[in-house]
């Protein structure tokens, strides 16, 4: 997972989507809730420039959600938060 979170900054968007997809579909088996301290690294990968890039991402993050309600919650936070600035 460590390795996942290091892909989410390389400047190759396709290597760095491919990491927050991996990294969305694991977290609903994160029982250590690693994903609660590492999510704004791959809410970043949703602000790619591109839209195509940034609209995936979106769609991916919404996986974690699943994985309970402290998550649903912090998601909500951040998504609330982007549309503001």
């Amino acid at each position: 997972m460590n390795q996942l979170i290091e892909d989410l900054t390389w400047k190759d968007n396709h290597k760095s989507f491919r990491a927050a997809q991996l990294l969305s579909n694991l977290a609903i088996s994160d029982h250590e809730k690693r994903m609660l301290v590492d999510f704004a690294k791959l809410y970043d990968v949703a602000k790619n420039p591109k839209f195509v890039m940034a609209r995936h991402s979106l769609q991916r993050i919404w996986q974690v959600v699943l994985a309970g309600e402290e998550q649903k919650d912090m998601i909500m936070n951040h998504l609330i938060e982007g549309f503001k600035s």
